[in-house]
């Protein structure tokens, strides 16, 4: 069941109005059910079935009443059985004697054969609703489970009361035996200190749970802060207590309730909620506090260290200006006869750069003038001491740690002999300097770049962590991997020994370098011991009649409002329902869901929304934003409207719905934002956000991310995690959305990575040894892989990549953990070596097959044309008070999608309706081939700002259904 048809499970009438399409998917009966409806006598009992018919098929429920029914579809339904259009007064008059209501109801159902809900299915109903109650969060979700699970069995969905009344007794049963379970773990005593402490006031007068919700701030006052909570959360005992009973997502859920709650509404919550929001929101602020403060210092250490390099690099160019004077003033120096030998010498010396400006190496100076800035590593690595890390036995910077702990202890300004080094050996001739005050400030900056390099490979890890946790906590665990590797491997579709998968690989490398010599001969490329020279493609030939028609197309599209954009698609596809999670009720609930969209999307705060829409107050809508703040609604939401854009026969010209491609695009934000980063191309502070979009248009998977990170994990975790199509074959990304790791861990997922490659002309195409090698590509190849690495760890990667497709843990952390930062592991090393003839393989199609390289770079243009409009939508800055929490930066992100994707799905069905009118006209008729060209972005006509008008009496009926839709009697069939 496709997310379009939820709306109209389980109503009792049928909607007053339907759409053409859902008329014909309803009420358009195949041969057997026609030859079944044909059986009753009388054209009024074959309409009448013919309406349960498709009424049980929309709804799960059969017709209870003629008391009002669209005309629409009456004369659908006169058309489809070839009989007049009867008047409602008829056949409101056929169903006056309930037996007869009773036996249109029996037959529909025996005819399309659903089963009633008997008190057994019931009970059934029930144990699965109990199950479901552990994952999901909210009553409303609980019945709309029962209703997909009834219409996915062919069972008669009851009425609405009768699911809501179980769902409570489901939620309630769960929410008990989580509470028996946090009883049993954590003690009383223990529990009361915990709601004492969050009660009590600080120093600045708020409480300590206004304080702990506090969102985190740059620089090192920032980090600071972040440690105090974590020091205070640790005072209370919270990392003892992992709450292994709760799902980490239930946990999240408990969390972000008491995050949104009033200090006063928490006092008078009562229990069960009242306790498991406190100890959930106790231990995921720790999780996430921690996991804020490493990711604070990380920013921190990279920024030291570039201002550093900065410095050398200012430094070697003055160095660099003073060697042609300083070599004139040597020559006179040699040329005068009269100085003695000592007194040459000293001149010349005293030519010459000093010690601190003339290093063997760039990354020797970097190491010197890190030895000079202990007034900004030794505060931060004093708070960083304070944490519990934890790392391999015997590890040597967990040891350096523990002994630097101890001399910020003692007051020490002096580094004591003989203190291992081993961690990172390049710093230990500065270590070992005599001066010993010296030799602390060196130690101390190996062992802070030591951790931070640590972090990221996963060799140093935090308990209390989520992003900074064990590696194998991160994996599926490793005795269910021993026991059922098997049958992950049989899932994934991959042999067990990496000997069984590389020879067909090298088959394909040895035929793919056949057809680059043969392009290389034909002087398509050019190859020589400068590199791999392409030449640029020419422009596509085009259709002359293509300009003219997109003029005329766009056109009859015409101009719009925003406000009518938005509530046409809903009306289509019902997204602000699933916003809502349930139907609106009033206007005004309708109004703030599109408020909240439109601030969260459009770069607006909630004050400026409610003045551009009358009839709502900022403050309604700041707390309408909260509930778009839940990635689960917003993901089905996007994913209806790419449903309804992609049932348009248009989109089959654009695409085939394999291919993607992903990239990020920056959105200005505050500098106050601590995870703000500078885009170098705008120059401005900013936050970025990573979209995959499909070939047939729409955005089909989102996320927001931190600048200046490698992307190969975000563009390997959209197409894992997206639901929104049902294969990707293809994923074309750019320079940052590739490691050689990471293109093999894509392929290993079953999907190729596409990436369009910078310095192309550099690129060399890796081998392993034996490999048949044309003599024209001997410049350009290196047979330098190692299958002995891909064979060594084939089975951890594969336990990688079995971990990352089961959801136990994400790939962008996955791939951070094993990437560039862990070269010494075996998985980083059998992934890099299966990347590298992965890559090769890769360069050999796109340099020798123009059609495929046209292709990827077309559907990469297409990213950037979605980001044009994402930017015509999102035009201001985010600011510093809405995107300091991951969940505000998903709001935005998601947000921004859907209105990119309404834009879309409004263009593409204006499109269709325009080409639509041309041929039934007999006018015009488009070629395919001029309809590849045109694209749904373009947005010229679409005002997206000034005051909102939203057109509700012609939506209302659509989008607000009336109480007794929803309700209804429970017919009388058992």
């Amino acid at each position: 069941m496709q997310h379009w048809q939820l709306p109209f499970l389980g109503l009792a009438e049928l909607p007053a109005e339907l759409t053409e399409f859902e008329i014909r998917y309803f009420f358009t009966f195949p041969a057997k059910e026609r030859e079944a409806i044909f059986t009753r006598r009388g054209d009024h009992h074959r309409l009448a079935v013919a309406l349960q018919i498709g009424k049980l098929k929309m709804t799960g429920r059969p017709l209870d009443a003629f008391d009002s029914l669209p005309t629409a579809v009456l004369k659908h339904l006169s058309l489809e059985l070839e009989i007049a259009t009867p008047e409602l007064a008829s056949l409101r008059m056929l169903y006056s004697r309930h037996r007869t209501l009773y036996d249109h109801q029996t037959w529909a159902i025996q005819c399309l054969g659903f089963l009633p809900l008997t008190e057994h299915r019931q009970r059934m109903l029930g144990l699965r609703m109990r199950e479901e109650a552990q994952q999901t969060f909210a009553i409303h979700r609980l019945v709309e489970f029962a209703k997909r699970w009834l219409y996915d069995r062919r069972i008669v969905i009851p009425a609405d009361r009768l699911l809501r009344d179980l769902a409570r007794r489901a939620y309630a049963h769960t929410e008990k035996a989580l509470l028996d379970a946090v009883y049993h773990e954590i003690p009383e005593e223990v529990r009361t200190s915990w709601d004492e402490a969050l009660s009590r006031p600080r120093q600045d007068g708020s409480s300590t749970l206004e304080w702990l919700r506090r969102p985190p701030r740059r620089k090192l006052q920032g980090l600071k802060e972040q440690l105090e909570k974590v020091a205070f959360l640790k005072t209370l005992h919270v990392e003892a207590y992992a709450l292994e009973a709760l799902r980490l997502e239930r946990q999240r859920d408990y969390a972000r309730e008491l995050r949104r709650r009033l200090p006063v509404r928490f006092r008078d919550l009562k229990e069960p909620r009242r306790t498991l929001e406190m100890v959930c929101f106790l231990r995921i602020t720790l999780l996430q506090t921690t996991d804020s403060a490493l990711s604070l210092a990380d920013l921190l250490i990279l920024e030291l260290h570039a201002r550093t390099v900065k410095e050398v690099w200012e430094a070697e160019s003055r160095v660099a200006r003073t060697f042609k004077p300083a070599l004139r003033a040597i020559r006179r120096l040699l040329d005068d006869p009269t100085l003695a030998d000592e007194t040459l010498r000293q001149s010349i010396l005293a030519l010459m750069p000093s010690e601190q400006e003339l290093f063997p190496s760039r990354a020797a100076g970097v190491r010197w003038k890190l030895n000079e800035k202990a007034r900004q590593i030794r505060p931060l690595l004093k708070a960083l001491v304070t944490l519990p890390f934890e790392g391999e036995e015997s590890s040597p910077l967990i040891v350096a740690l523990a002994q630097l702990r101890d001399l910020y202890q003692r007051q020490s300004r002096a580094l004591p002999q003989d203190l291992d080094v081993s961690f990172d050996s390049r710093w230990t001739t500065l270590v070992e300097t005599p001066d010993r005050q010296r030799a602390l400030r060196a130690f101390e900056a190996a062992t802070l770049l030591a951790l931070r390099k640590a972090l990221r490979n996963g060799s140093a890890w935090i308990a209390h962590s989520l992003a900074f946790r064990q590696r194998n906590a991160m994996l599926i665990p490793e005795a269910e991997w021993t026991n059922h590797h098997r049958h992950f491997y049989q899932q994934l579709g991959l042999p067990m020994q990496a000997a069984c998968y590389t020879p067909q690989l090298l088959a394909n490398l040895e035929a793919g370098l056949a057809s680059l010599a043969e392009a290389v001969e034909a002087q398509v490329v050019v190859v020589d011991d400068a590199g791999i020279h392409l030449k640029a493609l020419e422009a596509e030939d085009t259709s002359p009649l293509l300009e003219a028609t997109r003029y005329d197309l766009f056109k009859e599209v015409g101009s719009v409002q925003l406000p009518d954009l938005l509530m046409t698609i809903d009306s289509e596809t019902h997204f602000s329902w699933r916003l809502l999670g349930r139907a609106p009720t009033t206007e005004r609930e309708l109004l703030l869901v599109y408020a909240a969209l439109l601030a969260h999307g459009t770069a607006l705060d909630a004050a400026s929304v409610a003045l551009m829409i009358p009839g709502v107050s900022a403050q309604a809508i700041a707390d309408a934003m909260c509930l778009l703040e839940d990635e689960g609604p917003m993901r089905e939401a996007n994913e209806l409207v790419l449903q309804f854009l992609h049932r348009h026969e248009v989109v089959k010209v654009w695409g085939e719905g394999t291919f993607a491609s992903s990239d990020a695009m920056s959105l200005d934000a505050s500098r106050h934002l601590w995870n703000a980063r500078v885009d170098p191309r705008r120059r401005t502070y900013a936050m970025g956000i990573y979209a995959h979009i499909l070939d047939q248009w729409g955005i089909i998977y989102d996320q927001p991310l931190v600048l200046h990170q490698r992307q190969a994990g975000a563009a390997i975790e959209g197409v894992v995690r997206q639901t929104a199509v049902a294969t990707l074959e293809r994923l074309a990304v750019d320079t940052h959305g590739y490691t050689d790791f990471g293109m093999a861990i894509a392929k290993l997922l079953g999907f190729d990575l596409c990436p369009r490659l910078s310095h192309l002309r550099d690129r060399r195409l890796q081998v392993p040894r034996g490999i048949s090698i044309p003599s024209v590509l001997a410049a350009v190849v290196e047979a330098d892989v190692s299958l002995s690495q891909i064979e060594a760890g084939w089975d951890q990667m594969i336990r990688v990549v079995a971990s990352i497709e089961g959801g136990w843990t994400s790939a962008v952390l996955a791939l951070t953990r094993f990437g560039s930062a862990a070269r010494a592991d075996a998985i980083h090393q059998a992934g890099s070596a299966l990347g590298k003839l992965l890559r090769s393989l890769f360069l050999c199609d796109y340099l020798s097959n123009e059609v495929f390289r046209r292709e990827v770079l077309r559907i990469l243009n297409r990213g950037e044309s979605v980001h044009t409009l994402q930017r015509a939508i999102h035009s201001g800055n985010i600011a510093a008070a809405r995107g300091r929490q991951r969940e505000e930066l998903v709001a935005i992100s998601g947000s921004l999608s859907l209105l990119a994707n309404v834009v879309m799905a409004w263009m593409t069905q204006r499109i269709q309706q325009v080409l639509d009118t041309w041929q039934e006209a007999g006018a015009r008729r488009v070629d395919s081939e001029i309809l590849r060209h045109i694209a749904p972005v373009h947005f010229e006509g679409i005002n997206f700002r000034g005051t909102m008008q939203f057109p509700m009496s012609r939506y209302r009926s659509r989008l607000i259904p009336t109480p007794s839709s929803h309700t209804g009697r429970q017919h009388g069939v058992n």
